[in-house]
């Protein structure tokens, strides 16, 4: 369903994942991973709802733009002993601007997979400057310029200071942070010092 500043998606996914033979040497992935697993096919039910009311797709100066999506992943061939996994996202990425100069976007991404046996490619990363650009849960993070992995609960705040110097050049500064942890309750307990 789509209208003029919402979309909903509610489905069911088939994933065909394959690996080449170099991709194991990357620190990332176990050698014995990309053996046994050299090509996947997951099914998984999924819903995702995002809302965009960004005035410009690429240098915006108001709006917000927010995502949030769910998936469960229930099967997976060629016979993958794995019990359900659930992941869980959300992104949201503001703009806001004073005068016609500078412009303040702030960002935060929270994520949760939950499951016994993670597969790699359904794991929480970050990296880069693009989101999904290796696997589809990646999230981008300055200072990172290959892809780390993150526990299963995480939190990533970010802001960009973009100042406009010309009507089509920019100057942006970014600042982001990254907190993660094994479940929920480490991430809070932790942050509140209980």
């Amino acid at each position: 369903i789509k209208w003029n500043f919402f979309d909903v998606n509610l489905g069911v996914r088939n994933d065909v994942w394959y690996f080449p033979t170099n991709i194991s040497q990357s620190p990332m992935i176990d050698p014995a991973y990309c053996t046994e697993h050299r090509w996947t096919d997951y099914i998984s039910a999924f819903l995702d709802g995002s809302v965009n009311t960004f005035n410009d797709g690429y240098f915006p100066t108001r709006g917000v733009r927010a995502n949030i999506s769910y998936s469960w992943l229930f099967g997976g061939f060629p016979s993958h002993d794995f019990s359900n996994i659930h992941r869980a996202m959300i992104h949201v990425k503001g703009a806001s601007s004073i005068g016609n100069v500078f412009t303040f976007l702030p960002s935060l991404d929270m994520g949760l997979v939950h499951g016994k046996e993670i597969p790699f490619v359904y794991g929480n990363y970050i990296g880069g400057s693009f989101r999904g650009r290796y696997v589809s849960s990646q999230i981008p993070f300055i200072g990172l310029n290959g892809l780390a992995s993150l526990k299963p609960f995480y939190t990533v705040l970010r802001t960009d200071y973009r100042f406009r110097l010309a009507p089509n050049h920019y100057l942006t500064g970014m600042v982001n942070y990254a907190r993660d942890c094994t479940i929920a309750e480490e991430f809070f307990s932790q942050k509140l010092g209980y």
